[in-house]
């Protein structure tokens, strides 16, 4: 069984388009900044009274991609450079993935 813990939260958007909330977790035992995978919610807004819920889309962010973690072993050799595996790209790739999305 696979356990992840919700590491982060990042909202990106406004008021007048909406948020697309990014859920980064992480697996239970291993280093926190480590990013697992990434979770996308979208605000929705009932038309009956107008009040505002998150959905849950079927869009997972994958984090296959990334580079090695700073500090940790090298399992392979690549030609070209990678952003390491942590939070600051894991935050990027939300902000990539906002912009082809909207």
């Amino acid at each position: 069984m696979l356990q992840l813990n919700l590491a982060k939260v990042f909202l990106l958007g406004d008021d007048s388009n909406g948020y697309v909330r990014y859920e980064i977790f992480s697996k239970e035992g291993e280093r926190p900044d480590y990013p697992e995978k990434i979770v996308v919610y979208r605000e929705k807004v009932l038309e009956t009274n107008g009040d505002k819920y998150w959905a849950k889309t079927d869009e997972i962010i994958s984090l296959d991609h990334l580079g090695f973690q700073e500090g940790g072993f090298q399992m392979a050799i690549t030609y070209h450079m990678r952003p390491s595996r942590d939070m600051f790209s894991a935050i990027d790739e939300c902000k990539k993935h906002y912009r082809r999305a909207c």
